[in-house]
Formats: C-alpha cells, sequence, structure tokens
C-alpha cells in the first residue's frame, strides 16, 4: 500500500491539498481501520475458539 500511497503524494506536488493527497490520506484512513478492524476479528476468533474448548471439555 505504501508504494501508492508515495507514488500519490509525489504527484501532488507543492499544491496541497489535492486530489492526490486526499486519495493517499484515504487510502491511510482506510487501512488504519482495516488494520483495527482485523484486530477486532483475531481477538473474537480467539474467544471463540477458547469458548469452543470449554464446551468440549465440558461435554467430556
Amino acid at each position: 500500500m505504501t508504494d501508492i500511497v508515495d507514488r500519490l503524494r509525489a504527484m501532488a506536488g507543492p499544491i496541497v491539498p489535492n486530489v492526490c493527497t486526499d486519495a493517499a490520506d484515504e487510502i491511510e484512513r482506510l487501512t488504519r481501520e482495516r488494520n483495527a478492524a482485523v484486530r477486532v476479528l483475531r481477538g473474537a476468533q480467539a474467544e471463540i475458539e477458547r469458548l469452543r474448548d470449554l464446551v468440549e471439555e465440558a461435554a467430556k
């Protein structure tokens, strides 16, 4: 992702803000949101596995 962001920022030139810097900012924002969502999903998956293990243990 960084490559496209760097390229967009380089294309922007001295005029800021413009569509290139706006696009680069949006890519970075969306990347941060995606990373946060992935962390939440991994935590949820770990909790599901923990609960599944408890259910299996209780069923023995």
